[in-house]
């Protein structure tokens, strides 16, 4: 039962993505559908900074203060924001405004108090690809080497310090842990796995069974076994590995259309196109180490992002400057 409402879920959540579809058909819809992409992370930015200084936040072993504001999971805040980013700097290129400068800087705010370091990822890497479109002169390439260099001997000097600030260890830790709950439960129901939904309840009896200790048991516990925090480890627990596989297949799919959108351009498109696909090439390896964001359970609030960029990718030409 439990799978068969989460499979209606994910039906209602595709029939509104196909609504969408129809819908965005003009240049306004277009422009409309971003912005409030971007109101929707400036709400959020402002409900967290209210919680940083007045409200709930997340006091962390090691001192880190976080806060998802009107999320109660952090990173869930941070994979919106990150979204909105990418939309906030979409609408720059179109209408070369300086006020979504500002909201921009608003956002990235927002992201850094989350404490997301999935979505901070995903938000470098996409900036790494949008920026593939330039060539890098000499001297951005010395001076990245340079920065490079000195990171390194940071690091290398200040390893246990830096390990302790970015939270690394005890979250790497608790993440291997979910890790092999998903990849366990994948290799004992390899075809047609558990069911949708239902790692949160068969997960717990995996975490109760490792050589662990106990209080990370009850560090996991504590908000249940839900994800795996890989969407792939995921998919493959709930709906087995030939799921997993189909899954693969749509996101090759949906990065093949992408990446042939960029080679098709005019020179005039290549901005969106870039932006796109690095938007498409963050969120796939953010979904290593988080499982919602593309397609986790029908999230109407977090999993439809995804599916908004694809929907405005098919539709950009009809209305395109």
């Amino acid at each position: 039962m439990n799978s068969l409402i989460f499979s209606a879920r994910i039906l209602v959540f595709f029939l509104l993505i196909a609504a969408l579809h129809d819908w965005m058909s003009t240049r306004f819809r277009y422009l409309l559908f971003l912005k409030a992409i971007v109101l929707s992370g400036l709400v959020l930015s402002a409900s967290i900074f209210y919680s940083r200084f007045f409200g709930t936040v997340i006091r962390e072993l090691e001192g880190a203060v976080r806060a998802g504001g009107i999320y109660s999971n952090v990173n869930s805040a941070g994979f919106i924001l990150y979204v909105s980013l990418v939309f906030a700097f979409l609408l720059y290129l179109e209408a070369k405004k300086r006020k979504y400068i500002i909201f921009i800087a608003v956002l990235l705010i927002g992201l850094f108090i989350t404490g997301s370091r999935a979505s901070m990822l995903a938000l470098a890497i996409t900036a790494v690809v949008y920026n593939l479109r330039f060539r890098l002169t000499k001297k951005i390439i010395v001076l990245a080497t340079i920065g490079f260099i000195f990171a390194g001997a940071g690091f290398f000097f200040f390893k246990d310090k830096i390990i302790l600030n970015l939270r690394l260890e005890r979250g790497l830790s608790a993440r291997q842990i979910l890790y092999d709950v998903g990849a366990d439960v994948a290799m004992d129901y390899p075809f047609f796995g558990v069911g949708l939904g239902n790692l949160r309840e068969i997960g717990v009896g995996y975490v109760e069974s490792y050589p662990i200790s106990r209080w990370q048991k009850d560090e996991i516990l504590k908000l249940t076994v839900q994800s795996s925090h890989n969407v792939y480890l995921e998919t493959a627990a709930e709906i087995g590995i030939f799921g997993a596989f189909v899954l693969l297949l749509i996101l090759l799919s949906i990065g093949y259309k992408y990446f042939r959108g960029i080679k098709l351009a005019s020179s005039n498109e290549k901005n969106f196109y870039f932006l796109v696909w690095g938007l498409f090439v963050g969120l796939v390896i953010r979904n290593f180490f988080e499982s919602n964001g593309i397609i986790n359970r029908g999230w109407i609030t977090i999993d439809i992002f995804f599916w908004i960029a694809y929907v405005i990718f098919l539709r950009y030409r009809r209305f395109a400057k």
